[in-house]
């Protein structure tokens, strides 16, 4: 099952971010606690790490404005899953 990656809240306040730099490429293999996406909000920059291993499929690319709680991101568990979440219509 895939892990989604939303856009965090990082502070009180804040109701959306930017996608500042993804540090992993669509379809690279990633470890947990990985860095996979920068995000930027008014205040600050934060290094999100992806919570479990497998293979990233960028939802929102660099330089997006996302509100908080969008999907920016999905963590595919196999392959067959990649090829899945990977083709399906946004």
């Amino acid at each position: 099952m895939s892990q989604e990656i939303v856009m965090p809240k990082l502070g009180l306040i804040m109701t959306e971010g930017t996608v500042l730099e993804w540090q992993a490429k669509e379809g690279e293999t990633v470890k947990e606690r990985q860095v996979v996406v920068v995000i930027e909000s008014d205040k600050t920059a934060y290094e999100l790490e992806s919570t479990t291993a497998g293979i990233l499929h960028i939802v929102a690319p660099e330089g997006t404005v996302a509100p908080v709680g969008q999907l920016i991101g999905q963590i595919a568990a196999s392959p067959e899953e990649y090829a899945k979440i990977s083709s399906a219509k946004s």
